[in-house]
């Protein structure tokens, strides 16, 4: 599995983190459910991503 980095504003991170934490999911599993979730849509509705 790729590891991506990427720098957002520390009360983003923050609010991100609590999110994660109240689905019950580690910080890491949440973005990369994001991340699947917004590629399968941008597939889907014809949007080129490459």
């Amino acid at each position: 599995m790729a590891h991506l980095h990427c720098y957002v504003p520390d009360d983003i991170a923050e609010l991100f983190r609590k999110k994660a934490e109240q689905k019950g999911l580690a910080a890491s599993k949440y973005i990369a459910l994001i991340v699947k979730k917004e590629m399968t849509f941008c597939c889907r509705h014809g949007f080129n991503i490459g």
